[in-house]
């Protein structure tokens, strides 16, 4: 789990894309699914769900979240607030 960034599903489709630190993969899942096995997963949009634990900044102008490997996802604007309050220390300004 610790190599996993973040899960993403897209629109019209019953797959969700795994992006990890050095591959991708799709599979058939949702991501309510998956929230309930991995709880301390973070939803950062309806189509995101990402692993706080790899996350190394976020740029709130930008409203995106940067991983460890250099490899970035969008947030919500709601979702952004919430993130912020809890991982104040991740905050780009």
């Amino acid at each position: 789990m610790d190599q996993i960034n973040y899960f993403e599903s897209l629109e019209h489709t019953t797959n969700v894309f795994l992006h990890a630190v050095n591959q991708n993969i799709e599979f058939p899942d949702t991501l309510k699914a998956i929230s309930h096995k991995v709880p301390y997963f973070y939803r950062a949009h309806k189509s995101l769900l990402i692993n706080p634990n790899n996350t190394q900044s976020i740029n709130k102008k930008e409203r995106k979240i940067y991983f460890k490997d250099g490899s970035s996802c969008d947030i919500s604007r709601r979702r952004l607030v919430d993130f912020s309050r809890e991982h104040p220390n991740l905050i780009k300004r």
